[in-house]
């Protein structure tokens, strides 16, 4: 059992600092984040994971690693394959039939790849040969970068809360720089959900 607060904290905390500290991971930056006024609930036993795109590969591949990293988590392609997915009410039955008491959804807003100079040391002035290689050195560097924006929220299940007809809870908008993989991604969208 997991408070939900904590997890709120860690999320905030993981997608920040951990992304920073372990250098092949993508660096990750919080944009938003929002949690509901009041009490919210104490426990966290039976999360469903679900990632929402139109690719089934990659949802099946996000959702694991999505459940790989949180204690008692289901993927939802388990629960909901393929096409069930977006069918609500086949969604509310299962959900419900299932015994879940939390659902962390998270989808990708927007990817924006970048280009961006970065200038060469400035020419030396000076003796022909004493400056000749410094035209091949002061070239600038292109370097490309892809930019991930992810949502992530959670809702709660529990009856105390808003009736337990999946009270939004938490909610936040991250940007993920140079997810290398697609695992890499979901580790971005992992920490959010922390």
């Amino acid at each position: 059992m997991r408070s939900l607060s904590k997890l709120v904290v860690a999320t905030a905390f993981t997608a920040v600092a951990v992304p920073t500290a372990v250098g092949c991971a993508p660096a990750t930056q919080i944009v938003s984040q929002w949690h509901a006024p009041g009490p919210t609930p104490a426990v966290l036993d039976r999360p469903l994971v679900v990632f929402q795109t139109r690719s089934e590969t990659l949802r099946r591949v996000v959702e694991d690693a999505m459940a790989a990293r949180i204690p008692g988590a289901v993927p939802a392609y388990t629960l909901l394959p393929g096409d069930d997915a977006r069918d609500v009410a086949k969604v509310k039955d299962r959900v419900r039939a299932a015994g879940f008491d939390t659902v962390i959804v998270a989808r990708m807003l927007d990817v924006n790849r970048q280009l961006d100079v970065v200038p060469g040391p400035p020419p030396l002035v000076g003796p022909l040969w004493s400056a000749w290689d410094q035209g091949y050195l002061n070239e600038p560097i292109l370097e490309q970068s892809t930019v991930v924006t992810l949502e992530t929220l959670i809702y709660t299940l529990d009856p105390q809360f808003g009736g337990g007809d999946g009270e939004l809870v938490f909610a936040t908008e991250s940007k993920t720089f140079d997810p290398r993989t697609v695992k890499g991604l979901a580790t971005a969208i992992v920490r959010d959900a922390r």
